[in-house]
């Protein structure tokens, strides 16, 4: 019977020979309180350079870098999804005007009128 394991140090998934399977990585589980961490480490700041992140996977005992760093990306990435969705339906409970411009429109109406104001002048 063969079965597969996940490494608990690694996060690699490993045979029960121990050899790596085709150099999949499984998911990494992250304890309570390790996640409590990296979110208190996160609320501080969400980039944190290569040593703090050395530091923070050296208080994760048995955690490797590379899942320290990989979860800091994936919850800025979550963060981002989460702020584009509230931005997007706090909009569409607004009343939006019917012409919403930038800059750029805003600059082009302004040549327009311009134009249209010097061509009727002549």
């Amino acid at each position: 019977m063969h079965t597969d394991t996940m490494d608990a140090v690694s996060g690699a998934l490993t045979d029960e020979a121990g050899s790596g399977q085709h150099g999949l990585r499984g998911r990494a589980v992250i304890s309570r309180q390790h996640r409590q961490l990296l979110e208190g480490v996160y609320a501080r700041n969400p980039r944190p350079t290569t040593t703090e992140l050395d530091r923070v996977a050296d208080q994760m005992t048995g955690v490797p870098r590379r899942v320290v760093r990989v979860w800091f990306q994936n919850k800025r990435a979550r963060d981002r999804r989460r702020r584009r969705r509230s931005a997007s339906e706090s909009s569409s409970g607004s009343i939006k005007s019917p012409v919403s411009l930038n800059v750029s429109s805003l600059y082009f109406v302004i040549v327009l009128f311009v134009s249209v104001n010097i061509y009727l002048c002549f």
